[in-house]
C-alpha cells in the first residue's frame, strides 16, 4: 500500500510532487521492490566547487516513505527515474516517522560559464641581477596554451595601503578551456587587447565541462 505524505504535510502537495520510482543504493532492486512513495523539491543551485560561482551543482530535497525496511545514511545515493545520482549529505527522519527528509547534492557539477575571450599565457621566468637580487621576466608566450577560449571576470576591487599610497588590487577569476598542468603562480596571461593579469592562484579542474580556473590580480597603484 502506498502512502500519501502529502496527507500528513500539505506543502509537499504544492512543492514536492511525486517522483518514484526511485533507486537507493542500499536498498537494491532486486530483491527489494521498488521505491515508490518518493517525493522531491524542486532543485537549487549551489556552488559545487570553490570558484567564485562558475562550477555548480544541483541541490534538492528529497521525501521518502518509511513504509518500506530501509534506512538511508549520509553517503547513500539515489537514482531517480530519469537516471540522475544524487548524493545524500544530511537526513532526518519526520516527527510522525512516516516518511524520511534527504537533503541531498547532484553528483556532478557543470560550468556556467559562457567563454567570451581568448586569453594568453606568459611563463615566468628567474634571473639574478648584478646586485644579488631576483628578477622576474615573462620573454614569451607558451606554444601550447595560446588564443584559448576563457571568460574573464571581474571581482569586486579590494584596496590596501603600502608605503604611503594606495592600491587598487582587482582580483579576476579567469575560466579557461584547457588542461592547465604547465601554469605556476607568478606566470602572466594576456588577453586579446595585450592587458597583462598575474596568476596568483589556480584549479585545475579540466574534468568540469572543460574548463579550468585561475585566479589573477592586476594592481593600479595611485596616490
Amino acid at each position: 500500500m502506498a502512502v500519501d505524505l502529502s496527507a500528513d504535510h500539505a506543502v509537499i502537495a504544492a512543492d514536492f510532487p511525486e517522483a518514484g520510482p526511485i533507486a537507493l543504493s542500499s536498498w537494491p532492486s532486486p530483491p527489494n521492490p521498488p521505491i515508490t512513495d518518493a517525493y522531491r523539491l524542486e532543485d537549487t543551485k549551489v556552488e559545487g566547487d570553490p570558484s567564485e560561482g562558475g562550477y555548480l551543482q544541483r541541490q534538492t530535497e528529497w521525501h521518502l516513505s518509511t513504509l518500506q525496511a530501509y534506512s538511508p545514511a549520509v553517503g547513500e545515493t539515489i537514482t531517480d527515474a530519469d537516471g540522475v545520482v544524487w548524493i545524500i549529505q544530511s537526513l532526518r527522519e519526520s516527527v510522525r516517522k512516516d516518511f524520511w527528509g534527504l537533503t541531498c547534492l547532484e553528483s556532478s557539477i557543470t560550468a556556467d560559464v559562457a567563454l567570451e575571450d581568448r586569453v594568453w599565457l606568459w611563463p615566468a621566468t628567474y634571473e639574478v641581477s648584478a646586485m644579488g637580487s631576483q628578477v622576474t621576466k615573462h620573454l614569451a608566450a607558451a606554444p601550447g596554451f595560446s588564443d584559448v577560449p576563457a571568460k574573464i571576470v571581474l571581482r569586486p576591487s579590494l584596496a590596501e595601503t603600502e608605503m604611503g599610497q594606495r592600491d587598487f588590487v582587482e582580483i579576476f577569476d579567469v575560466y579557461v578551456s584547457a588542461d592547465i598542468g604547465q601554469v605556476h603562480d607568478g606566470d602572466l596571461l594576456k588577453d586579446a587587447t595585450d592587458h597583462q593579469y598575474t596568476i596568483v592562484s589556480y584549479r585545475n579542474r579540466f574534468h568540469i565541462d572543460d574548463l579550468s580556473h585561475i585566479v589573477c590580480e592586476d594592481r593600479l597603484r595611485g596616490p
